[in-house]
């Protein structure tokens, strides 16, 4: 077991495949829907632990009554989707833990890259980042059900942060008038 360090309670390190969260350049809803996606996701690996009312709570919280029930239901539908075209586990870290939220796993990555493609219009990366993440399956009813999400997010041009994830990741310039 690893120790604690000052960044993390736990002592967990991102593997080689793994990013810190911090370092992905989303943008503040796309954080909040990674947020919202770890929920269900513990709920589906741990039914018990019922997390699923924390991402319709935080859902609420983050986007209002209607809006985050909305949010959630079609995030839920994304997921349901994009788990019928996997095969293999979808590896993820804890809503909860302080150390353990902070690190994205591959898994996290392609998914949220694809949700925030999408939300900018690159489809080629949408196209590329599902086909991994489904494993080469048939990724067009994910894609469509995660484009549901992306249409019901704020754009990019509007998010809290100035969407400074699309123009460093995606290779384009931001060009001053």
């Amino acid at each position: 077991m690893t120790r604690p360090t000052k960044d993390s309670c736990c002592g967990r390190r991102p593997d080689a495949k793994e990013t810190l969260v911090s370092d992905a350049g989303f943008d503040a809803h796309e954080i909040t829907m990674l947020g919202l996606t770890r929920y269900y996701l513990q709920s589906f690996a741990i039914p018990q632990s019922h997390a699923w009312i924390g991402c319709f709570e935080r859902a609420q919280f983050h986007y209002g009554e209607a809006h985050g029930m909305l949010l959630a239901g079609r995030l839920l539908n994304a997921l349901r989707a994009m788990r019928y075209a996997r095969r293999s586990t979808f590896h993820f870290n804890s809503p909860v833990c302080l150390g353990c939220s902070t690190i994205l796993t591959e898994h996290e990555r392609r998914l949220m890259r694809s949700l925030a493609a999408l939300r900018r219009g690159h489809e080629g990366i949408v196209q590329t980042e599902m086909m991994m993440l489904c494993e080469g399956n048939d990724t067009a009813e994910a894609i469509a059900a995660l484009s549901q999400v992306a249409l019901t997010l704020p754009s990019p041009a509007t998010a809290l942060d100035g969407g400074r994830y699309g123009d460093a990741f995606f290779g384009t310039e931001r060009r001053s008038a």
